[in-house]
Formats: structure tokens, sequence, C-alpha cells
């Protein structure tokens, strides 16, 4: 009987793990300056990040912010990918 817990526990945790983000998180995370500038309202560094991202996304039309080479590109122009404070 324990085994057939156990086994059926770690089935649902390796379910959970395969599961890809949803929508609506990935809606609310954002990139971040790294160095800690505030984008929001600032039509200059707004247009910095426009061509930071059209740079990273040129050779790759359908990344993501999950994709690893689109993160690092993002990340040597000075942006990281993360979640806002709740």
């Amino acid at each position: 009987m324990r085994w057939i817990v156990l086994l059926l526990s770690t089935a649902s945790l390796a379910a959970c793990m395969s599961v890809p983000v949803p929508a609506s998180r990935q809606e609310t995370r954002l990139w971040q300056r790294l160095d800690g500038q505030r984008s929001a309202g600032n039509p200059d560094l707004e247009q910095q990040f426009m061509v930071s991202r059209n740079e990273c996304t040129a050779s790759r039309p359908d990344a993501n912010p999950d994709d690893p080479v689109f993160m690092r590109c993002m990340n040597s122009k000075g942006y990281k990918f993360a979640e806002p404070p709740r």
C-alpha cells in the first residue's frame, strides 16, 4: 500500500514539473534593468529597451522570455526577466 501511495505521489510531482508557465503568470513577469533605472515613463529608456528586444528577436522571431538564447542576449544588453514584487 505504501508503494502505491509513493508511486502516485511521485507521478503527481513529475506532472507538475512538466506543466508550462500559464499565460496569466507570464504576463505578470517583466524585464528589469540591471542598472536599477526605471524605464516606465522615460521615453529614452523605453526606446532603448525596444531596440534591445528587437535586436535579440531579429534572428529568433518566435523567441519568448524563457528561451535561453534570448535571455542571454537580453542579459548582455543589461536586462533580466523577473516577477514583480507582490
